[in-house]
């Protein structure tokens, strides 16, 4: 029988020439393989030789290691392959990581403005006046108003928005369209951005219809439009630390704290899953608890409690 070393040493070649692994890959198995045999050699035990209860065991090795979800999740799925090969290559009777399941990712609950923020950033934005400050304003109430993906707002063009309706057909991810509303105030700004700021950003430069222009008269990037929305918060004297897809966020939370369905949110947001959405729930939720306890302090000790 093959040693580790040998099995391990079989594992990558296999890898990297049958199946064209990249070597970043590579390199994270080695390091989770030398791991295991750490764990393998504290514990006596023959890699060819596992039982389901050493497999439990090195789950609780790991967890001991203070790993985040994720590290543990790649861990594992290098073991499993790793097994699958011994099986399917070298005739070992059974993977002892098949099926094996490691701790859930906790979902993150994403960051967002109150209403309240949104409008203090909004009207600061608005007293500006420099030569780029109705590109800016248009930028951070559109983002706002439709709760567009940065992408989305980076690549939009004029034939996309019918000003009358006050739409937009937007064409997101695996080719879905959907159409979003925006508001008058949203509408106000596009059209000044594009009667001033916009003639001036192109300067006879070729135009082909894209909205938002970076100083260069050149369609924004994704980075390029963090840096906008960055330093129109600096310059609008706004306290908080400011990204795109915050107002994303923003949006679909003041609309489900509104009331708002969450299939309808759902929709405007163009997500695939409900279970998207339904983390919007969740702010909601924390946010109502927050505000009772704030509301509703605890005013008396158990002591003073009456039946």
């Amino acid at each position: 029988m093959m040693t580790f070393q040998e099995a391990t040493s079989l594992f990558f070649s296999y890898l990297e020439n049958n199946r064209g692994y990249s070597s970043l890959t590579i390199k994270n198995y080695r390091s989770d393989l030398a791991q295991f045999e750490l764990f393998l050699n504290n514990q006596s035990l023959s890699f060819d030789e596992l039982t389901r209860q050493d497999v439990r065991n090195y789950l609780f090795f790991l967890k001991k290691q203070n790993l985040q979800p994720s590290s543990v999740q790649r861990k594992l799925s290098c073991m499993r392959h790793f097994y699958h090969y011994l099986v399917s290559v070298h005739n070992f009777e059974s993977n002892p990581f098949e099926g094996v399941k490691g701790p859930q990712k906790s979902r993150r609950l994403p960051e967002f403005f109150t209403l309240e923020e949104v409008i203090s950033l909004l009207e600061g934005n608005e007293k500006r006046s420099d030569p780029l400050a109705k590109r800016d304003q248009a930028i951070l109430e559109l983002l706002f108003a439709s709760g567009l993906r940065a992408r989305e707002l980076c690549s939009l063009h004029f034939s996309q928005i019918d000003f009358a309706r006050q739409t937009i057909l937007i064409q997101g991810k695996g080719r879905k369209e959907r159409v979003v509303s925006f508001n008058g105030k949203a509408k106000e700004a596009l059209l000044s951005y594009q009667k001033e700021n916009r003639v001036f950003l192109l300067s006879g430069k070729e135009d082909d219809g894209t909205v938002f222009l970076s100083a260069r008269g050149k369609p924004l990037s994704e980075r390029g439009l963090e840096y906008i929305v960055q330093e129109a918060s600096l310059k609008a004297s706004f306290p908080l630390k400011v990204h795109p897809h915050m107002f994303r966020h923003s949006f679909a939370t003041v609309l489900i704290n509104d009331g708002c369905d969450l299939r309808v949110v759902q929709e405007l947001l163009g997500h695939k899953s409900i279970s998207t959405t339904a983390i919007y729930n969740d702010i909601s939720f924390q946010q109502l608890q927050e505000t009772y306890e704030r509301c509703f302090p605890k005013l008396f000790s158990k002591e003073d409690e009456h039946d």
